[in-house]
């Protein structure tokens, strides 16, 4: 006897009811992992990606209403949308099936919509959370097939337990039926922040005391250190770019007429790593072992050597405040980049939203508020950060060193409003992307200029910056160093990003230096590096730091400099940014000339008049080329970690973000 109609009708709206309940209890979950992992998007995201996220759920109520469907059917049908979107066409439909059999009406009979629909939210935030640590628990991460088991071992699981125990809640508790249905998805969501602690974003020195020992003798200057990750040089109107990409260092050299720009500075390493570590100790990467291997064995693992002083271990021993504030990711992950911080804090970033409203973002309208496709701090978080430890230090008794890593002009380039489009058209069809060698020349340019478009708007961070420190009388007073740890290939040679050659448009990096007031510095056109910013730093604060670095006070009285750059090698990223990554590689740069060096070839540059490397000279000067192996550093190898510790699959994610992909694994 087919139920009467009053029934019928309940049961099509209990199944709409069921499921736009559920939508918006999803978006609450985000919301709550969101804030657990400081995730500080801005609202309109949030209202997006909610938005976006409630269009599936209208879609399948109307079914619902339309055709009668039951909860216990509307819901298994929803989940299943939402997961083909976020995970694929046949994981979504297996998912669904799945959730089907959990709320078979034998299951579910006697649950109203609303605990119900909570359930399945709750349900469907376990499973695309956690999919990735069943496979990861079985020693297979990274495994489409494992993590599409556990989703849909998940979804189903998590779904028939709910309903099970909603079931079973007396008559008389029935209010309590939403809280329990949504407790797992809460605990899920909030468990980064349970186990972070007091959430603060924080690295600190093992063993190290909390304070830095009072500064004695003749007063010090302070030092800010900040270094622009990813920003080649010739990208600077500063050496020549076309493109007014940093109006706010251009003013401060303007107000600043003791401001120096070195035009051939140069990275001794090729990315992050190899070349912050160079910055911190003063040494070439060979001998501070943070590196890859050259057989390409070592993708983790490495850290400074641990006998090597680092600079703010020095600094911090003569008397300066030691304050870090950084968003790469990397900074974080190696053993003793940390060292001799006081404070070494990581500003918050903001990954991606992980459920559908943000799947459907990504597929249809990519280019809308695209800013949380870059997975890391953007520069005003870096600010904050970094002015959340100046200011109590300010007016101490102490000087300060001040480290900053910017990682905005890193690719995925997504430069933020009002920037973005200002050196090139945009649209909301647009994706944030890598370079990538199937990209067609057209499209290489118009990533070229998101790129520009983000030291654009890191520019006006800095401009920020300036401004606050001016506030607390510390601009002009302070050394400032701008610089950067590697460029960025946009096809020159053959390759695109960083880590994959030591040619000038990776290798060379902006140096602007600005001194106090009433201080001078020589300018010179040799050749400079990273490591001679770190003993100029020492030099400044008065203390020693070991290694082939000189002071920049005092270089052109110092004869013949070498600058050397090493890359060992990175075969994983061949295939997408250029053979040439395949190939490890030294260089030195003495005067005018820069060599590089092959396991099978040399080439010779003449960087005045050929800053491009077009024109090699080796087979017409082979006596400087012989001249100039003396100075070629000897690959190292890396210093492994021994401390037992490993990165957690957060960390990993994170540099996923970045593109480093297959090395982390």
């Amino acid at each position: 006897m087919p139920p009467p109609e009053p029934a019928r009708a309940a049961r099509r709206t209990d199944g709409a009811l069921a499921v736009l309940l559920a939508a918006p209890a999803l978006s609450g979950v985000e919301l709550l992992l969101a804030w657990a992992e400081r995730w500080f998007h801005a609202p309109a995201y949030f209202a997006a990606v909610s938005g976006l996220t409630l269009a599936p759920a209208l879609a399948v109520a109307l079914l619902a209403v339309l055709v009668g469907l039951s909860a216990p059917v509307a819901l298994p049908l929803w989940a299943g949308v939402c997961l083909s979107f976020r995970f694929g066409a046949w994981p979504g439909v297996a998912a669904a099936l799945a959730a089907a059999l959990a709320l078979r009406p034998r299951a579910a009979r006697g649950l109203a919509p609303v605990p119900l629909g909570l359930a399945a939210a709750a349900a469907l935030a376990c499973a695309g959370l956690k999919c990735g640590s069943f496979a990861e628990h079985l020693g297979r991460k990274d495994d489409p097939l494992l993590e599409a088991v556990g989703l849909v071992l998940l979804l189903g699981g998590t779904l028939g337990l709910l309903a099970q125990g909603l079931a079973r809640v007396p008559a008389r508790l029935a209010l309590l039926r939403p809280l329990v249905a949504l407790a797992p998805a809460v605990l899920v969501a909030l468990q980064p922040r349970l186990e972070r602690g007091d959430g603060e974003h924080r690295l600190p020195p093992k063993g190290y005391s909390a304070s830095a020992p009072r500064a004695s003798g003749e007063p010090r200057p302070s030092v800010f250190l900040l270094v622009l990750d990813t920003v080649r040089a010739d990208h600077l109107p500063a050496y020549g770019h076309a493109r007014m990409t940093t109006p706010e260092l251009e003013r401060l050299r303007r107000e600043r007429p003791n401001a120096v720009v070195f035009p051939n500075a140069f990275a001794n390493g090729t990315w992050t790593v190899p070349s912050h570590a160079s910055l911190f100790t003063g040494q070439w990467p060979s001998a501070h072992g943070a590196h890859f291997a050259l057989d390409g064995s070592v993708r983790l693992g490495f850290g400074l050597r641990p006998e090597l002083p680092t600079l703010a271990e020095r600094l911090h021993a003569g008397g300066y405040a030691t304050l870090a504030g950084y968003g790469n990711h990397w900074l974080r992950s190696v053993v003793g980049l940390s060292r001799g911080f006081e404070r070494y804090l990581r500003a918050p970033d903001k990954d991606e939203l992980p459920f559908v409203g943000e799947a459907l973002r990504q597929r249809f309208l990519p280019g809308l508020l695209w800013e949380a496709a870059k997975g890391c701090a953007r520069a005003d978080e870096v600010n904050a950060t970094l002015l959340s430890l100046v200011r109590p230090w300010s007016q101490g008794p102490n000087p300060l060193f001040v480290f900053a890593n910017y990682v905005d002009a890193h690719g995925p380039y997504a430069p933020p409003a009002p920037f973005r489009g200002r050196f090139a058209p945009t649209s909301l069809k647009e994706r944030s992307e890598h370079l990538d060698l199937a990209h067609a020349p057209q499209r290489r340019a118009e990533l070229e200029a998101r790129y520009d478009e983000e030291i654009l708007a890191l520019d006006h961070a800095l401009g920020q910056l300036f401004a606050e420190l001016e506030r607390l009388d510390l601009l002009r007073s302070a050394w400032i160093f701008v610089t950067s740890d590697h460029g960025e290939a946009f096809g020159e040679h053959g390759v695109l990003e960083h880590g994959t050659t030591v040619h000038n448009e990776v290798a060379r990096v902006p140096l602007l230096v600005f001194p106090p007031d009433g201080t001078t510095l020589p300018a010179t056109d040799a050749p400079v590096s990273l490591v001679d910013v770190a003993a100029t730093i020492a030099a400044i604060g008065g203390v020693e730091l070991p290694g082939p670095g000189r002071d920049l006070r005092a270089l052109e009285s110092a004869g013949t400099h070498v600058t050397a750059i090493e890359f060992y090698g990175d075969p994983v990223k061949a295939q997408h940014l250029g053979a040439l990554a395949k190939r490890p590689a030294r260089s030195v740069a003495v005067g005018r000339h820069k060599l590089i060096a092959y396991a099978d070839a040399f080439q010779l540059f003449d960087l005045e008049n050929d800053p491009g490397e077009l024109v090699d000279l080796a087979p017409a000067l082979p006596h400087l080329v012989e001249h100039l192996k003396a100075f070629l550093p000897e690959f190292g190898v890396p210093t492994i970690r021994s401390d037992g510790e490993a990165l957690s699959p957060e960390a990993l994610d994170e540099l996923r973000g970045l593109g480093y992909v297959g090395e982390l694994d």
